[in-house]
């Protein structure tokens, strides 16, 4: 008896220690503070493999760490199997559900302290087909894709697979303990794939799994927002995910999407601290301290390295980057906020109004005067175009909407006539780059309606029910898709597409604007 109780209690140890973990630790390890409350649902389970999902949690403030802030449980598999909530445990759990087969790691002995991380599933799981990644094996969804790193490496779960122009094939993956959406991106070629947090090193496959590719819905929208008491939460397609994360008075938040799939955002705390947070685990205090109702501005280059332009306490310029600080000595006007533009190289181009309304573009080869200038309590916005000139639009002196081209060195701006339309007192324009040398600009007008023009046309659409009263946010993706979202004078955001104006049942803190990106 005492010996079969012990042989069970091994048994049990063996297999939570096999599903307990499998996190990235070729990034900066997240400080011991929560973006999101531990088991925080960040991705339903109807939302993904065609419906037939499990719920993707949050690890709360371990999140991309091999800690489990959810405790280990195996009596209720539909709701937890494993370590909560560690990247093998949703795999354990769906596959526990589906009745595929055990999932399971267990590299041995010659695996020392990681023998039961996720790299080492496909020798801890004998009932299920592992196919190295340089073979010709195409993925279906429910199969698990499986990182090698030098310590626990990752699993994810693989819903579909999309084609992408260049003829590679994008393979759309589920993970926990990562992403802050749940979701991840890979790009595979022939005997290659890429995009993980560490190498990969190949499929599993369960025979009892029955599905085949039928595409999936993965191209949402996520808009981050600010609470009435200052909290940072977010809505999409995906559904409404709360924070606690909080923002400074007068401030708003900025997102951007990642090459992988999640998004990453900047705002400013109630220390007026400038903060980055991202689906790759990193999450820090910059160590800028930003001016009063400064907002920063965000974006990722290619390889989802972040850079931050804000307003420092001096009423100047700093830019922020994982290896290091740049400060530019212009001044900068009081209240107002710069914003950025990253070209194909990576560099930096920030627009921003002076103290006597002027507006100029900072480079790291110094600052030139646009021939630009912006009304009171306005900002500009800034976009790179295809053929790597510079427009920057601002709501001129007037009021109307404005812009000036850049030059092909980027050392002259030449202001357009001005466009005839109004904006709305207090409120900026917004400008995207769309093709090789076209933009689409919104605005809010001086009735608080929502409006656009460029490439993509204007919208069908008007709010009828309410104004807007605050500065647009815009989106558009390379397939033309455009989302715009501002905030409405009864506290509710709305959001528009070119035929469709919805207004959210949520409110938001007045003196905020949404940040509304798609995902990638």
């Amino acid at each position: 008896m005492r010996g079969t109780a012990m042989r069970r209690l091994m048994t049990l140890v063996l297999l939570l220690s096999g599903i307990a973990v499998g996190v990235s630790s070729s990034v900066r390890v997240a400080p011991a503070t929560a973006q999101t409350n531990c088991g925080t649902v960040l991705l339903s389970g109807t939302k993904w493999l065609q419906g037939g999902g499990v719920d993707d949690h949050s690890n709360g403030a371990n999140q991309f760490t091999g800690v489990s802030c959810g405790g280990v449980s195996i009596t209720k598999p539909p709701l937890q199997y494993g370590y909560g909530w560690q990247c093998v445990e949703i795999a354990a759990r769906l596959y526990r559900l589906m009745n595929w087969g055990r999932v399971y790691a267990n590299g041995g002995v010659k695996a020392g302290n990681y023998r039961y991380g996720a790299q080492y599933l496909p020798e801890g799981s004998p009932s299920l087909r592992f196919y190295p990644v340089t073979s010709s094996y195409a993925p279906v969804p429910g199969d698990l894709i499986i990182e090698a790193g030098l310590t626990y490496g990752h699993v994810s779960i693989v819903d579909h697979t999309e084609k992408s122009l260049d003829g590679s094939t994008q393979i759309i993956a589920v993970e926990q303990n990562a992403s802050m959406t749940g979701f991840h991106i890979y790009q595979r070629g022939p005997g290659v794939m890429t995009g993980g947090y560490h190498p990969i090193k190949g499929f599993l496959h369960s025979p009892l799994n029955t599905h085949v590719e039928k595409g999936g819905a993965r191209r949402g929208f996520i808009t981050t927002l600010v609470s009435p008491s200052g909290s940072l939460f977010r809505e999409g397609t995906f559904g409404v995910v709360s924070s606690l994360e909080t923002v400074a008075p007068n401030t708003s938040p900025v997102s951007a999407p990642t090459v992988r799939g999640s998004y990453a955002l900047s705002f400013v705390d109630r220390s007026q601290h400038v903060w980055y947070v991202d689906g790759q685990g990193r999450r820090f205090d910059t160590g800028v301290v930003a001016a009063a109702k400064s907002n920063p501005s965000l974006q990722l280059n290619a390889n989802d390295n972040p850079t931050i332009a804000i307003t420092n306490t001096a009423r100047s310029l700093t830019v922020w980057r994982p290896s290091g600080i740049v400060k530019i000595s212009s001044a900068v006007h009081a209240g107002s906020s710069p914003a950025l533009a990253l070209d194909a190289r990576g560099d930096y181009h920030i627009a921003f109004v002076t103290p006597s309304h002027s507006v100029s573009v900072a480079t790291a080869n110094g600052v030139v005067d646009t021939g630009l200038v912006a009304a009171a309590y306005s900002n500009a916005a800034i976009a790179i175009r295809g053929d790597a000139t510079t427009v920057v639009v601002v709501a001129n002196s007037t009021g109307i909407v404005q812009s000036a081209d850049g030059s092909a060195d980027g050392t002259i701006f030449t202001p357009s006539a001005a466009f005839v339309v109004s904006v709305l007192p207090g409120t900026s324009p917004a400008v995207v780059a769309f093709g090789p040398t076209g933009y689409q600009v919104a605005y809010v007008n001086a009735q608080g309606q929502m409006r656009t023009f460029g490439p993509l046309g204007p919208l069908a659409v008007t709010v009828r029910s309410s104004t807007l009263m605050s500065s647009p946010s815009l989106a558009i993706r390379s397939d033309g898709m455009m989302v715009l979202s501002a905030t409405g004078a009864d506290g509710h955001p709305w959001r528009f597409t070119k035929l469709t104006a919805t207004k959210s049942s949520l409110i938001v803190k007045s003196s905020t604007a949404p940040s509304t990106l798609l995902l990638r």
